[in-house]
């Protein structure tokens, strides 16, 4: 009896969460997990990371049970969004480029450089917002090659393929050869929200979007911001949350919080 008392008040189960890409990396996403598993240790958490087009697509249909994903969305019918994050977005240079001499640098600036970017089917409203900011500045960006992962795109600035547009709490990664720097003035915003089935009468699924919203509206990621950076060295390491061992890297980096 005991066991079904703990089930009905939503202690034990399982959730399937998605993650978009490059979303984990904000201090507020660990922040909510970390709270989530400290009152309800007995919850199965179950990640997987994807694109936002797609992790809506499997929120729709069931097969997770809620995601953080990156608005704006073409599509939500029947889900309910609760807003995260809303970052500024950084230029990712090559280490060595003109303009990492600058303490920040406007977009106008990038008239001739080629971006490195994720494909648009991806997120068709997050591409569309940062190719709208740079016509705003008065140019059309140079699309060069794509990736769909967000740590790729940053070993690509590294090589040489062009520069990138990344959100702030991204520079938690440290990459050998790129720099980060501020954009001067209006840039393009990166955005999170906590997607789930507004019919979902799951008692797990409803006190993970109350922690999430609790600390979202409270500010808990801005006491948390200063968390240790994640070291991404000669090839490329899995993605996550930081850990308090972490190592900074020394050379080829310019962290500008």
């Amino acid at each position: 009896m005991t066991s079904v008392r703990r089930r009905a008040r939503g202690e034990t189960g399982e959730i399937r969460a998605g993650t978009a890409s490059g979303t984990y990396f904000h201090p507020l996403i660990g922040a909510i997990v970390r709270e989530y598993r400290q009152r309800y240790p007995e919850i199965v958490l179950s990640p997987e990371e994807s694109n936002t087009l797609l992790l809506i697509a499997r929120l729709q249909a069931g097969e997770i049970d809620l995601a953080i994903v990156r608005p704006p969305l073409s599509d939500h019918r029947d889900l309910a969004l609760e807003p995260l994050l809303d970052e500024d977005m950084l230029l990712v240079l090559p280490a060595g480029h003109p303009l990492t001499s600058l303490p920040a640098v406007p977009l106008a600036a990038l008239a001739r450089e080629t971006f490195v970017m994720f494909p648009r089917a991806l997120n068709p409203g997050f591409y569309d917002s940062i190719i709208e900011s740079c016509e705003r500045a008065g140019f059309t960006p140079v699309r060069g090659q794509e990736t769909p992962h967000l740590v790729a795109s940053l070993l690509m600035v590294g090589a040489g393929y062009g520069i990138a547009l990344v959100p702030r709490s991204v520079n938690r990664l440290h990459v050998d050869g790129i720099a980060f720097v501020p954009i001067e003035g209006e840039g393009p915003r990166a955005l999170a929200s906590l997607a789930y089935r507004r019919d979902d009468s799951s008692l797990p699924v409803r006190n993970f979007v109350a922690i999430a919203r609790r600390l979202a509206r409270t500010g808990v990621a801005a006491r948390d911001a200063a968390g240790a950076p994640i070291v991404l060295e000669s090839g490329i390491r899995s993605p996550g949350i930081s850990s308090p061992g972490a190592r900074k890297q020394g050379s080829g980096v310019r962290n500008n919080h």
